[in-house]
């Protein structure tokens, strides 16, 4: 049924972009309270968001589907609750998966923080509290391990340090972004790469591709970190001189959507 869609709306590229679409309403009055939810049995879900690739043959077909369901809060409103979110590159669909720890709980607008607070929230390594997390834990998805300490790890215990359950891999995630000219513009379109901890071979910075430089995975997951954070900027840059790798697979980070399609079904 075309009237359940909403018409396509281009977005450039760019982050925390809001859709707003005042033409294209859904009211709940019209359905049952039992199409508004997610169906299990019939796998129906009854908010989708469509968002496609529109610049090149090199992206053609990579797109990014949210999956949801309307949620009935006690007042009688209703809200859209992300039920599932899979990624399309290549005709390949990838099942999103949350990562803990991976957040920029430093990006607040709070000055007043306790340092006990802070000291919580910390980007660095649970074992050694110097080095930046960049070492993530499977299956049970914590972001808590520098590279150091998660090799020491893997031969001398078998469990998560935060949730304590056995793990069975670890995956290095590393970010890079292209060098900027003495004349560019500033920006910041990082692309992050992973590397399983497998091997025994500790690569060298050599094998960064070359016009990029490494940059820390929550700087390019969460944008550029405020200037009252140095200690936090001095440590993400001396993870510059760590070991890299060309990437098993990457993501363009900070830059979804790009120019493209986006419609409301």
């Amino acid at each position: 049924d075309n009237s359940l869609q909403s018409e396509t709306v281009q977005y450039k590229r760019g982050v925390c972009q809001q859709f707003c679409l005042p033409s294209h309403t859904v009211d709940p009055s019209e359905w049952a309270e039992e199409e508004l939810g997610f169906d299990l049995d019939r796998e129906v879900y009854p908010l989708v968001v469509h968002a496609v690739v529109d610049e090149g043959d090199e992206y053609f077909g990579h797109c990014h589907v949210l999956l949801g369901t309307f949620e009935k809060h006690t007042d009688g409103t209703f809200c859209v609750k992300p039920l599932k979110q899979k990624q399309v590159v290549d005709g390949v669909s990838y099942l999103l998966q949350e990562i803990y720890g991976i957040e920029n709980k430093y990006n607040t607008q709070d000055s007043k923080v306790a340092e006990d607070e802070v000291s919580d929230n910390s980007a660095e390594c649970v074992v050694c509290l110097s080095d930046v997390r960049d070492t993530l834990i499977l299956p049970c998805r914590h972001l808590c391990l520098c590279n150091t300490c998660a090799d020491t790890l893997r031969y001398q215990a078998n469990n998560c340090p935060i949730c304590r359950l056995p793990f069975r891999a670890l995956l290095q995630i590393r970010a890079m972004r292209k060098k900027l000219g003495p004349l560019s513009p500033t920006s910041f379109n990082p692309i992050i790469s992973s590397q399983t901890s497998d091997s025994e071979e500790h690569p060298s910075s050599e094998n960064i591709p070359p016009g990029y430089e490494v940059v820390s995975l929550l700087e390019a997951l969460n944008g550029p970190l405020t200037p009252s954070l140095l200690k936090i900027q001095k440590i993400s840059w001396a993870w510059l001189q760590a070991p890299v790798v060309p990437a098993t697979w990457e993501a363009e980070a900070g830059e979804w959507p790009e120019p493209g399609r986006r419609s409301l079904q």
